[in-house]
């Protein structure tokens, strides 16, 4: 059984009885919401969490292409998981880059890609 499409399933129905239009979820498997998202036809904004333990730019980057395609009411937006979780010092997402720098880099790519200037404001 898949518990988070569950239990996503009852706040869903809790938003839409309380005339919540939209949701914006941070959670590490956009699976369950993602698929919920497109059969309730609820906007969403599903972020990536950008880490220095547990996600790499490769799997962001595919998240992001794969969940920006999949329903006009889906979207997915990047975000640095937590400041006292994720090293400042250091590097972020495990290839040696600064987080910030990595924040910089990202907003770049993410505007590339959407070929929209205010997709990710980068500074």
């Amino acid at each position: 059984m898949d518990y988070v499409y569950e239990l996503s399933k009852i706040a869903f129905l809790e938003y839409i009885v309380n005339g919540i239009t939209a949701c914006f979820d941070m959670y590490y498997e956009p699976h369950s919401m993602s698929r919920l998202s497109e059969e309730y036809d609820f906007r969403t904004v599903l972020c990536g969490a950008i880490n220095n333990f547990r996600e790499t730019p490769e799997t962001i980057e595919e998240a992001f292409l794969h969940y920006n395609k999949m329903h006009q009411f889906i979207s997915y937006r990047l975000g640095v998981h937590a400041e006292y979780t994720t090293r400042t010092d250091g590097p972020a997402s495990n290839n040696g880059l600064d987080m910030f720098k990595e924040m910089y880099l990202v907003s770049t790519l993410q505007k590339l890609i959407t070929n929209d200037a205010s997709a990710c404001r980068s500074k």
